[in-house]
């Protein structure tokens, strides 16, 4: 009997609250296709995860971004398109390099009208 008695009142005085501690971690969604191992879990596509900020490697920041708590919108900054040039190869042919990483974007010269069309496409 006293047993019953003692379970009874510890089921009495605990109380669940609803209030939300403030852990510092920052809700994530993952976009993109297929899963990703993240710190012992895998996270599927679309699925919206609680992590640190400095957990989040750099390499993964194209396929997992942050989630605004009031609506569940991602929240994500304009990203500048790239700067693009013609840079003569020889003759009447030309090549396209990204004016920021001096990259070459195409694989072969083009003739000057079609580097342009190449080039509105890329900025587009």
């Amino acid at each position: 009997m006293w047993f019953t008695l003692l379970i009874f009142v510890n089921t009495i005085t605990m109380k669940r609250t609803k209030e939300k501690k403030d852990t510092g971690k920052i809700r994530y969604r993952k976009l993109g296709r297929g899963s990703l191992r993240f710190r012992g879990q895998i996270i599927k596509p679309n699925q919206v995860f609680e992590a640190y900020p400095g957990d989040i490697p750099p390499s993964f920041t194209d396929v997992i971004i942050p989630v605004d708590k009031d609506s569940g919108k991602p929240v994500r900054s304009k990203i500048k398109p790239a700067e693009y040039k013609l840079e003569p190869r020889g003759g009447n042919w030309f090549n396209i390099v990204n004016a920021k990483t001096g990259k070459r974007m195409n694989e072969n010269a083009l003739r000057r009208p079609d580097a342009l069309k190449l080039i509105e496409k890329l900025a587009g």
